[in-house]
Protein backbone atom coordinates (compact mmCIF):
# COMPACT_ATOMS: atom_id res chain seq x y z
CA UNK A 1 0.00 0.00 0.00
CA UNK A 2 2.51 2.83 0.91
CA UNK A 3 4.37 1.49 -2.19
CA UNK A 4 1.57 2.28 -4.29
CA UNK A 5 1.12 5.75 -2.68
CA UNK A 6 4.63 6.57 -3.28
CA UNK A 7 4.51 5.68 -7.07
CA UNK A 8 0.97 7.74 -7.34
CA UNK A 9 3.16 10.62 -5.92
CA UNK A 10 5.38 10.68 -7.53
CA UNK A 11 3.72 9.82 -11.27
CA UNK A 12 1.50 13.09 -10.32
CA UNK A 13 4.82 15.32 -9.51
CA UNK A 14 5.96 13.99 -12.94
CA UNK A 15 3.14 15.20 -14.59
CA UNK A 16 2.94 18.12 -12.67
CA UNK A 17 6.79 18.75 -14.01
CA UNK A 18 5.41 19.22 -17.54
CA UNK A 19 4.53 23.07 -17.57
CA UNK A 20 6.29 24.99 -14.41
CA UNK A 21 4.05 26.00 -12.34
CA UNK A 22 5.64 29.66 -11.87
CA UNK A 23 5.90 30.21 -15.35
CA UNK A 24 1.95 29.80 -15.60
CA UNK A 25 0.15 33.09 -14.86
CA UNK A 26 -0.31 36.63 -15.71
CA UNK A 27 2.98 38.55 -16.88
CA UNK A 28 4.10 42.19 -17.78
CA UNK A 29 6.31 43.12 -20.35
CA UNK A 30 9.51 45.53 -18.93
CA UNK A 31 11.46 46.22 -21.88
CA UNK A 32 12.92 44.46 -25.26
CA UNK A 33 16.71 44.22 -26.29
CA UNK A 34 17.51 43.77 -30.05
CA UNK A 35 20.70 43.20 -31.79
CA UNK A 36 20.43 46.71 -33.60
CA UNK A 37 18.79 48.43 -30.23
CA UNK A 38 21.00 46.85 -27.23
CA UNK A 39 19.74 49.83 -25.39
CA UNK A 40 16.22 48.57 -23.10
CA UNK A 41 13.45 50.27 -25.24
CA UNK A 42 9.79 50.04 -23.98
CA UNK A 43 7.23 47.55 -25.03
CA UNK A 44 3.65 47.21 -23.62
CA UNK A 45 2.57 43.90 -23.42
CA UNK A 46 0.37 41.56 -20.97
CA UNK A 47 0.52 37.92 -21.62
CA UNK A 48 -1.56 35.07 -19.96
CA UNK A 49 0.52 31.70 -19.74
CA UNK A 50 -1.73 28.78 -19.32
CA UNK A 51 -1.64 24.82 -20.02
CA UNK A 52 -1.94 24.89 -23.61
CA UNK A 53 -2.22 28.79 -24.64
CA UNK A 54 -0.38 32.25 -24.16
CA UNK A 55 -3.28 35.03 -24.40
CA UNK A 56 -1.10 38.29 -25.49
CA UNK A 57 -2.63 41.85 -24.86
CA UNK A 58 -0.55 44.46 -27.10
CA UNK A 59 -0.95 48.42 -26.38
CA UNK A 60 0.38 50.75 -28.80
CA UNK A 61 0.79 54.51 -28.96
CA UNK A 62 1.53 57.35 -31.73
CA UNK A 63 -1.07 58.58 -34.57
CA UNK A 64 -3.91 55.62 -33.21
CA UNK A 65 -3.38 54.90 -30.13
CA UNK A 66 -4.61 50.59 -29.57
CA UNK A 67 -4.55 47.44 -27.73
CA UNK A 68 -5.26 44.43 -29.39
CA UNK A 69 -5.61 40.94 -28.02
CA UNK A 70 -4.10 37.27 -29.89
CA UNK A 71 -4.76 33.62 -28.22
CA UNK A 72 -1.82 31.44 -29.58
CA UNK A 73 -1.76 27.45 -28.64
CA UNK A 74 1.94 26.49 -27.37
CA UNK A 75 3.94 23.46 -26.45
CA UNK A 76 6.50 23.57 -23.96
CA UNK A 77 10.03 22.01 -25.36
CA UNK A 78 13.01 21.65 -22.61
CA UNK A 79 14.63 25.28 -22.55
CA UNK A 80 11.74 26.71 -25.20
CA UNK A 81 8.34 27.63 -26.57
CA UNK A 82 7.04 26.52 -30.01
CA UNK A 83 4.14 28.55 -31.21
CA UNK A 84 2.12 28.23 -34.13
CA UNK A 85 -0.14 31.42 -35.42
CA UNK A 86 -1.26 30.82 -39.27
CA UNK A 87 1.25 27.98 -40.05
CA UNK A 88 3.66 30.53 -39.13
CA UNK A 89 5.88 28.19 -36.38
CA UNK A 90 8.37 30.60 -33.98
CA UNK A 91 10.33 28.80 -31.30
CA UNK A 92 11.59 31.42 -28.44
CA UNK A 93 14.31 30.50 -25.85
CA UNK A 94 12.78 31.09 -22.49
CA UNK A 95 13.96 31.35 -18.58
CA UNK A 96 12.61 32.40 -15.93
CA UNK A 97 13.49 33.03 -12.04
CA UNK A 98 10.16 33.50 -9.55
CA UNK A 99 9.30 36.84 -10.35
CA UNK A 100 11.02 37.56 -14.03
CA UNK A 101 10.44 36.01 -16.80
CA UNK A 102 12.72 36.66 -20.21
CA UNK A 103 11.97 35.00 -23.86
CA UNK A 104 14.16 35.34 -26.85
CA UNK A 105 13.31 35.16 -30.55
CA UNK A 106 15.10 33.78 -33.08
CA UNK A 107 15.81 37.06 -34.44
CA UNK A 108 17.52 37.54 -31.07
CA UNK A 109 14.92 39.96 -29.42
CA UNK A 110 14.76 39.81 -25.84
CA UNK A 111 11.94 40.48 -23.91
CA UNK A 112 12.22 40.78 -20.13
CA UNK A 113 8.51 40.07 -18.05
CA UNK A 114 7.88 40.31 -14.57
CA UNK A 115 4.86 38.66 -12.90
CA UNK A 116 1.92 40.96 -12.78
CA UNK A 117 1.59 42.84 -9.13
CA UNK A 118 -1.89 41.89 -7.32
CA UNK A 119 -3.51 44.92 -7.12
CA UNK A 120 -2.79 46.87 -3.93
CA UNK A 121 -4.43 50.32 -4.23
CA UNK A 122 -7.96 51.41 -6.25
CA UNK A 123 -7.79 54.78 -7.49
CA UNK A 124 -11.07 56.79 -8.47
CA UNK A 125 -11.24 58.50 -11.64
CA UNK A 126 -8.47 60.71 -11.09
CA UNK A 127 -9.51 64.51 -12.04
CA UNK A 128 -6.72 66.62 -9.96
CA UNK A 129 -3.29 68.05 -10.39
CA UNK A 130 0.03 66.52 -8.67
CA UNK A 131 3.52 66.59 -8.12
CA UNK A 132 5.91 62.91 -9.10
CA UNK A 133 8.96 62.14 -7.84
CA UNK A 134 11.32 59.50 -8.00
CA UNK A 135 15.34 58.81 -7.38
CA UNK A 136 16.22 60.41 -10.41
CA UNK A 137 13.88 63.78 -10.71
CA UNK A 138 10.43 65.23 -10.24
CA UNK A 139 7.77 66.87 -12.35
CA UNK A 140 4.12 67.50 -12.52
CA UNK A 141 1.16 65.76 -14.30
CA UNK A 142 -2.77 67.04 -14.44
CA UNK A 143 -5.98 65.23 -15.11
CA UNK A 144 -7.82 67.45 -17.60
CA UNK A 145 -10.87 64.84 -18.46
CA UNK A 146 -11.58 61.40 -18.26
CA UNK A 147 -8.56 60.69 -21.08
CA UNK A 148 -6.07 63.75 -21.52
CA UNK A 149 -3.33 64.88 -19.13
CA UNK A 150 -0.68 67.41 -19.17
CA UNK A 151 2.73 66.77 -17.61
CA UNK A 152 6.03 68.61 -17.56
CA UNK A 153 9.82 67.47 -16.35
CA UNK A 154 11.19 68.27 -14.37
CA UNK A 155 9.33 71.21 -12.13
CA UNK A 156 9.84 74.76 -13.19
CA UNK A 157 9.62 73.67 -16.90
CA UNK A 158 6.99 76.68 -18.82
CA UNK A 159 5.83 74.47 -21.50
CA UNK A 160 3.64 71.02 -20.42
CA UNK A 161 3.36 68.65 -23.10
CA UNK A 162 -0.07 67.09 -23.55
CA UNK A 163 -1.31 63.17 -24.03
CA UNK A 164 -3.87 60.67 -23.88
CA UNK A 165 -4.24 58.08 -21.18
CA UNK A 166 -6.57 55.11 -19.40
CA UNK A 167 -7.40 54.46 -16.36
CA UNK A 168 -8.49 51.04 -15.16
CA UNK A 169 -9.03 49.16 -11.79
CA UNK A 170 -5.45 47.65 -11.82
CA UNK A 171 -3.40 50.65 -13.98
CA UNK A 172 -2.86 53.49 -16.01
CA UNK A 173 -1.57 53.79 -19.41
CA UNK A 174 0.49 57.07 -20.35
CA UNK A 175 0.37 57.44 -23.92
CA UNK A 176 3.22 60.36 -24.00
CA UNK A 177 6.39 59.64 -26.25
CA UNK A 178 7.29 56.55 -28.29
CA UNK A 179 5.48 53.77 -30.13
CA UNK A 180 4.29 52.43 -26.85
CA UNK A 181 2.00 53.56 -23.74
CA UNK A 182 4.04 53.30 -20.11
CA UNK A 183 2.02 51.76 -17.81
CA UNK A 184 1.69 52.85 -13.77
CA UNK A 185 0.25 50.31 -11.23
CA UNK A 186 -0.58 52.31 -8.01
CA UNK A 187 0.66 50.26 -4.84
CA UNK A 188 -0.10 51.72 -1.71
CA UNK A 189 -1.53 55.02 -0.46
CA UNK A 190 -4.67 57.35 -1.01
CA UNK A 191 -5.68 59.20 -3.93
CA UNK A 192 -4.32 62.49 -2.23
CA UNK A 193 -0.78 60.58 -1.62
CA UNK A 194 0.18 57.30 -3.57
CA UNK A 195 3.29 54.97 -4.61
CA UNK A 196 3.38 53.91 -7.84
CA UNK A 197 5.99 51.64 -10.20
CA UNK A 198 5.76 51.26 -13.90
CA UNK A 199 6.33 48.59 -16.54
CA UNK A 200 9.79 50.46 -18.00
CA UNK A 201 11.62 50.12 -14.49
CA UNK A 202 9.93 48.41 -11.96
CA UNK A 203 12.49 48.66 -9.19
CA UNK A 204 11.59 52.64 -9.50
CA UNK A 205 8.98 53.80 -6.82
CA UNK A 206 7.33 57.16 -7.87
CA UNK A 207 5.95 59.60 -5.63
CA UNK A 208 2.36 61.04 -6.42
CA UNK A 209 1.09 63.80 -4.00
CA UNK A 210 -2.12 65.84 -4.97
CA UNK A 211 -1.89 69.61 -5.73
CA UNK A 212 -3.92 72.26 -3.80
CA UNK A 213 -6.50 74.06 -6.10
CA UNK A 214 -5.97 77.50 -7.10
CA UNK A 215 -9.92 78.80 -7.03
CA UNK A 216 -8.99 81.65 -9.43
CA UNK A 217 -10.54 81.46 -12.99
CA UNK A 218 -8.52 82.98 -15.69
CA UNK A 219 -10.76 85.43 -17.37
CA UNK A 220 -9.75 84.88 -21.05
CA UNK A 221 -13.61 85.39 -23.24
CA UNK A 222 -13.71 88.19 -25.36
CA UNK A 223 -11.69 89.32 -28.82
CA UNK A 224 -8.24 90.27 -28.13
CA UNK A 225 -5.86 92.68 -30.08
CA UNK A 226 -2.37 91.12 -30.72
CA UNK A 227 0.24 94.26 -29.50
CA UNK A 228 3.30 92.60 -29.64
CA UNK A 229 5.15 88.92 -30.10
CA UNK A 230 8.90 88.84 -28.34
CA UNK A 231 10.86 85.52 -28.91
CA UNK A 232 13.79 85.26 -26.28
CA UNK A 233 16.19 82.71 -24.99
CA UNK A 234 16.54 81.74 -28.53
CA UNK A 235 19.79 79.63 -29.90
CA UNK A 236 19.20 81.35 -33.29
CA UNK A 237 21.73 83.97 -34.39
CA UNK A 238 20.72 87.27 -33.56
CA UNK A 239 19.75 86.34 -29.95
CA UNK A 240 15.70 87.77 -29.36
CA UNK A 241 13.33 89.39 -31.41
CA UNK A 242 10.80 91.81 -30.67
CA UNK A 243 7.41 92.20 -33.23
CA UNK A 244 5.04 94.97 -33.00
CA UNK A 245 1.67 95.28 -35.06
CA UNK A 246 0.86 97.34 -36.23
CA UNK A 247 -3.15 96.30 -37.69
CA UNK A 248 -3.60 94.28 -34.25
CA UNK A 249 -4.47 90.60 -35.52
CA UNK A 250 -8.08 90.18 -33.72
CA UNK A 251 -7.95 86.46 -31.56
CA UNK A 252 -11.38 85.71 -30.41
CA UNK A 253 -11.80 83.77 -27.54
CA UNK A 254 -14.97 81.90 -27.52
CA UNK A 255 -16.29 79.77 -24.30
CA UNK A 256 -15.04 76.20 -26.15
CA UNK A 257 -12.99 77.53 -29.18
CA UNK A 258 -10.55 80.11 -30.10
CA UNK A 259 -10.25 81.92 -33.62
CA UNK A 260 -6.57 83.16 -34.41
CA UNK A 261 -7.15 85.44 -38.04
CA UNK A 262 -8.27 82.10 -40.74
CA UNK A 263 -7.27 79.49 -38.72
CA UNK A 264 -10.15 78.29 -36.19
CA UNK A 265 -8.53 76.34 -32.89
CA UNK A 266 -11.35 75.11 -31.12
CA UNK A 267 -13.17 72.09 -30.33
CA UNK A 268 -12.13 72.57 -26.62
CA UNK A 269 -9.83 74.58 -24.58
CA UNK A 270 -9.21 74.84 -20.86
CA UNK A 271 -7.26 75.56 -18.21
CA UNK A 272 -5.40 72.96 -15.66
CA UNK A 273 -6.17 72.58 -11.84
CA UNK A 274 -3.57 74.77 -11.31
CA UNK A 275 -4.63 77.31 -13.61
CA UNK A 276 -1.00 78.20 -14.97
CA UNK A 277 -1.53 76.68 -18.54
CA UNK A 278 -4.32 76.97 -21.16
CA UNK A 279 -3.64 74.35 -23.64
CA UNK A 280 -6.06 74.03 -27.43
CA UNK A 281 -7.30 70.88 -29.48
CA UNK A 282 -8.32 72.13 -32.71
CA UNK A 283 -8.39 71.44 -36.13
CA UNK A 284 -7.13 73.89 -38.42
CA UNK A 285 -9.74 74.48 -40.85
CA UNK A 286 -7.27 75.60 -44.04
CA UNK A 287 -5.90 72.11 -43.37
CA UNK A 288 -7.91 69.85 -45.90
CA UNK A 289 -6.96 66.66 -44.14
CA UNK A 290 -8.01 68.01 -41.17
CA UNK A 291 -5.02 67.81 -39.21
CA UNK A 292 -4.88 68.11 -35.69
CA UNK A 293 -2.97 70.75 -33.30
CA UNK A 294 -2.31 70.45 -29.76
CA UNK A 295 -0.52 73.49 -28.37
CA UNK A 296 0.12 74.63 -24.49
CA UNK A 297 0.36 77.93 -23.05
CA UNK A 298 1.67 79.25 -20.02
CA UNK A 299 -1.25 81.62 -18.96
CA UNK A 300 1.37 84.65 -17.46
CA UNK A 301 -1.97 87.55 -16.48
CA UNK A 302 -4.88 87.38 -17.55
CA UNK A 303 -7.10 90.50 -16.71
CA UNK A 304 -10.17 92.14 -18.00
CA UNK A 305 -8.23 94.16 -20.67
CA UNK A 306 -5.10 92.61 -20.84
CA UNK A 307 -3.86 89.17 -21.90
CA UNK A 308 -0.27 87.64 -21.45
CA UNK A 309 0.71 84.09 -22.95
CA UNK A 310 3.83 82.23 -23.24
CA UNK A 311 4.18 79.20 -25.44
CA UNK A 312 7.80 77.22 -25.18
CA UNK A 313 9.57 75.90 -28.12
CA UNK A 314 12.88 73.71 -28.85
CA UNK A 315 14.41 77.23 -30.18
CA UNK A 316 13.12 79.73 -27.60
CA UNK A 317 10.11 80.78 -25.55
CA UNK A 318 7.45 83.40 -27.46
CA UNK A 319 5.25 85.73 -25.81
CA UNK A 320 2.26 87.22 -26.33
CA UNK A 321 1.01 90.61 -25.23
CA UNK A 322 -2.88 90.94 -26.05
CA UNK A 323 -5.59 93.97 -25.22
CA UNK A 324 -9.03 94.13 -26.15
Amino acid sequence: MKQFLYISTLFITLLSCSVPPTLEGVWVSAYEQTPRQPDRQLVTKVITIDKDSILVHSFYAGYENGEDTNKIPYQLLKDSIRTIVEEDEEIMAYSFKKDSLVLTSRDSTRTVYFRYPPRKLKLNRLSDAYRWSCDTGDGTIEFMSDSTLLYNNPIGESHKRWAFYKQTDDYLLFYMDGPYPLMVFPLSGNADNFTARTNFDGKMRYQFVKQADNPVVPDIVGKWKLQQMALTQSDFPGGDTLIHYKNNPIVEITSDSIFWGQIHYGYQWDHTKQYLLCYFIGIDSNDEGGGQDFTTFKLITSSGTDLNLERQRSYGVFTYTFSK
